[in-house]
């Protein structure tokens, strides 16, 4: 999942529909009802020469910070992503060729999966699970009570409603989201890649509307003074 970063740089993505935070709780609360469940762990599996153009850019962008951060800072809209500009280390035509895409160029395969434990506490639901892909979900709890999920020391409140298009690699798909966004850059200011500190967390559980499954999102980034301390980005099927 190394380019999912990319594809977010590049191109805002919009949910639709209202906040509702009581149909969120009971969705969770459904979601996490028995005492285990079964993770199928997916992963994207990108077109090849997609692939291949996202690498250069990848490489290309981390080369070239200092230059990106004005870059992004001076020409990101809402919407649109970027313009297209030859330090992308890409030509136009595939620069336009990543941002014409659509779910036929990204597949969703399942690469394992593992069993979760799940303990229905009086004030939270927490979760246990031996797969080290998985591990993440030792230090992860539900508080039903505020809607809100408990990572360590961070606190995720609900973001919002979930209505996708069919346009997205699971096809259309509704739920919910919970996350964190913090900086020492406000969002106004010049992005300066090299001194930037920040955290995102993002959560995202909903129901895929041509097969029903269960999907379970989690996005975990973390970048201290430039440096990037952790970049997750899992999904999961929920059985």
């Amino acid at each position: 999942m190394r380019y999912i970063t990319i594809l977010l740089i590049l191109f805002s993505t919009a949910s639709r529909g209202q906040d509702a935070p009581l149909k969120a709780t009971a969705f969770a609360d459904s979601a996490f009802s028995k005492n285990t469940f079964k993770a199928e762990i997916i992963d994207f599996v990108f077109d090849k020469e997609i692939e291949a153009v996202m690498l250069k850019m990848q490489q290309s962008i981390a080369n070239q910070k200092e230059w990106f951060s004005k870059f992004y800072s001076e020409n990101y809209k809402e919407g649109e992503g970027l313009p297209y500009h030859e330090n992308f280390g890409m030509t136009k035509e595939e620069y336009q060729k990543i941002k014409s895409m659509d779910k036929t160029a990204t597949k969703v395969v399942v690469r394992d999966s593992a069993l979760v434990a799940v303990t229905r506490g009086k004030s939270a639901i927490t979760f246990n699970s031996n797969h080290r892909l998985l591990k993440f979900f030792e230090f992860l709890s539900y508080d039903q009570k505020h809607n809100q999920w408990l990572l360590r020391n961070d606190t995720i409140p609900f973001k919002q409603a979930i209505a996708t298009f069919a346009n997205t690699p699971f096809g259309q798909w509704n739920g919910y989201s919970w996350a964190i966004e913090r900086s020492n850059q406000n969002e106004n200011d010049a992005i300066n890649l090299e001194k930037l500190t920040a955290k995102i967390v993002n959560i995202q559980i909903g129901t895929i509307a041509s097969t029903g499954k269960l999907l379970f999102r989690f996005q975990y980034r973390e970048v201290d003074n430039g440096n990037a301390l952790s970049n997750a980005d899992l999904g999961m099927f929920l059985r």
